[in-house]
């Protein structure tokens, strides 16, 4: 990577098509599959347009979820080793994305436990163990299920030597989950963590802490911005009228059918102002069975290889991104 190139990282969650899937579960993770032939498509185009290589951060479930469903917290790293064997000789990066999904006997069905520090303590540690035991090597990067982010998961990242995290989303409102889920806490609200990425402070995941070391644990928010443009002149401004004085930006996902190819003009114009340093996109891997957003991915892609943005670009690992950082 140049030194005037603008970091991206693109980040694939790797789990089941299904999140609620029956303990016992031996279905195949088709939605993965899927992703790994849409990425081949789309990694020459983007080379080519970028005139870099393109590194891709693939973020696996091993999670107590993962074990009680499948039988062991590797099942995935074991049915899938020739491709994550593939993605590595590609140059990509595999991290840890992490849930706090506890089953509930009495309920019979999933819990979402992220109201339970010690649950979601070992979840990240157990995770973090099978990794080792798979893969030989510590992890790196980690990405945390259903937007959750605490000081308590934090501090346990630092503590196993986590180098970066991309769970943030700027903008993102605190919301209750779906009455449908069961779950114990609600998404944390995420409204004013910065746009760019920050050493987060011990005592406030949300701020940057007073005296940032390169040593340290990088919060990588995902990519937000204003939608504005998109919505045409007077959505826009009802827009701003309804929200007051609260923050307009938001995630923008390239495979989101209402965003459009357009989105790269909103992310020069704000790359070209310094409100953002950095670009970081999240996808679920059953997304590429969706062909809705399958389209919109591709068309997205296709309207960036023939951006006046894309040469500045270059698509690096979540790790690689974190060598880089500098306060």
């Amino acid at each position: 990577m140049t030194e005037r190139a603008t970091p991206v990282v693109f980040a694939i969650d790797v789990e089941p098509d299904d999140p609620e899937f029956p303990p016992g579960s031996a279905a195949p993770w088709l939605g993965f599959e899927r992703c790994i032939d849409l990425f081949d498509e789309i990694r020459d185009g983007l080379e080519r347009a970028t005139r870099s290589p393109v590194r891709l951060s693939w973020f696996l479930r091993m999670d107590p979820q993962i074990e009680r469903g499948y039988g062991t917290a590797s099942w995935a790293a074991e049915r899938y080793a020739t491709q994550f064997e593939h993605l590595r000789r590609s140059g990509d990066e595999i991290g840890l994305h992490t849930h706090a999904w506890r089953w509930g006997e009495q309920q019979s069905r999933w819990i979402v436990d992220v109201g339970n520090e010690s649950w979601i303590e070992d979840c990240a540690r157990s995770s973090f163990a099978t990794y080792r035991d798979v893969f030989g090597e510590r992890c790196r990067a980690h990405r945390s299920g259903d937007r959750f982010m605490s000081n308590g998961l934090l501090a346990v990242l630092r503590e196993l030597e986590v180098d970066i995290d991309l769970t943030v989303e700027p903008g993102m409102r605190g919301v209750r989950m779906a009455r449908s889920r069961p779950h114990t806490a609600d998404i944390p609200d995420m409204a004013l963590v910065p746009r760019i990425p920050y050493v987060p402070s011990q005592s406030d995941w949300r701020r940057p802490a007073l005296g940032q070391s390169t040593g340290d644990l990088l919060m990588v928010p995902l990519t937000s911005a204003d939608p504005g443009p998109l919505l045409g002149s007077w959505r826009a401004a009802a827009r701003r009228v309804r929200n007051g004085r609260r923050v307009l930006h938001r995630p923008l996902l390239p495979w989101a059918p209402n965003v459009g190819p357009r989105l790269w003009d909103i992310l020069a114009c704000d790359l070209g102002s310094g409100e953002l340093t950095t670009l970081a996109f999240a996808m679920r891997s059953h997304g590429a069975l969706d062909e809705q957003s399958r389209v919109a991915l591709l068309a997205s892609v296709a309207a960036l290889e023939r951006h006046d943005l894309a040469p500045s670009l270059a698509f690096v690992t979540a790790t690689e991104m974190r060598k880089s950082w500098r306060p």
